[in-house]
């Protein structure tokens, strides 16, 4: 199932479902990216390609930071919920609204 979008206009909802799109999100810090050919590597987007609407900002800073006031490193593979999905964000009014931090 794919995650919910914070943004998606019909256009990016159309590319998300696409396998063949390499538009990617990662839910658990809040961000949009094209993935660069066959790599782990991704240009962050700020901007819908379609639309051109700003997205939400990204969450990665926090998320680090909250990571390592719980004891953890980002690699570690028990992260605690609701942090090792989109869930710390969205029950958090601050970011779920998209303010940015």
């Amino acid at each position: 199932m794919s995650p919910k979008l914070p943004h998606a206009c019909e256009d990016m909802r159309r590319a998300h479902e696409d396998p063949r799109t390499p538009l990617i999100y990662a839910p658990r810090v809040r961000e949009y990216g094209i993935k660069i050919e066959d790599s782990w590597a991704k240009r962050t987007l700020e901007y819908c390609p379609w639309c051109g609407q700003r997205l939400p900002a990204s969450l990665r800073d926090e998320w680090c930071e909250r990571i390592f006031a719980l004891g953890h490193e980002i690699i570690d593979e028990d992260i605690p919920a609701p942090y090792d999905s989109d869930e710390w964000w969205r029950d958090d009014t601050k970011f779920s609204h998209g303010e940015r931090p």
